[in-house]
């Protein structure tokens, strides 16, 4: 005769449980949908609340609103016009574009001014000392 572990029997009762939640009306986040896309607020419904309702997100990577910001958009309009809308192979596969080096260039410039004045802020004592 088989037996099967506790864990299995933990499983199912869980799986019951969320269903119970379901069937009673409660919330179930996985069957809510945003109205207006992801932002620090969201138009929210679900299928237990038709009206459509502000809520604030605390899940989204757009918690600053760039997104929704029209020099942001405008940036995004102007790349997808020049590049398109396709995804590149790296460059060992499919070469260097102009974009990526003018990237590169502007994330060198600006670590380069990030590490410059880290160097003026440390004192100069814990910057020549030698740790052993």
């Amino acid at each position: 005769m088989k037996t099967f572990p506790a864990s299995m029997f933990l499983n199912a009762q869980e799986s019951s449980s969320s269903l119970q939640i379901m069937e009673n009306g409660q919330m179930n986040f996985r069957f809510m949908t945003s109205k207006k896309g992801c932002g620090p607020e969201m138009w929210v419904t679900s299928p237990f609340n038709k009206t459509p309702k502000k809520c604030i997100s605390l899940v989204s990577n757009d918690y600053l609103n760039f997104t929704r910001h029209p020099a942001v958009k405008l940036a995004a309009i102007y790349g997808i016009e020049q590049y398109g809308t396709g995804a590149s192979a790296i460059p060992l596969i499919g070469g260097h574009h102009d974009i990526m080096r003018c990237c590169k260039l502007k994330l060198s410039i600006f670590l380069v001014a990030a590490l410059n004045l880290l160097w003026f802020l440390l004192p100069v004592p814990q910057l020549t000392a030698r740790h052993y």
